[in-house]
């Protein structure tokens, strides 16, 4: 896992369990440029942590799951 798919991780961690949230929320709070969020948000989709749908983000595990 790089830095900043932990950081994309750690953002969507501090939402409500369940909750699809906005990409510019996730960037709001990872503060990462929009490339290597939407970068590290398909290395997450990739790897089962998060489910994209369009502009739409939410955890595959409300959080509970993934040890990192």
């Amino acid at each position: 896992m790089t830095y900043d798919e932990a950081a994309v991780l750690d953002a969507m961690r501090s939402f409500p369990r369940g909750r699809r949230v906005p990409r510019q929320d996730v960037l709001n709070k990872t503060h990462l440029p929009v490339d290597r969020m939407n970068k590290a948000l398909a290395g997450l989709e990739t790897s089962g942590h998060v489910l994209l749908d369009g502009d739409m983000v939410k955890l595959s595990s409300d959080g509970t799951t993934f040890d990192t």
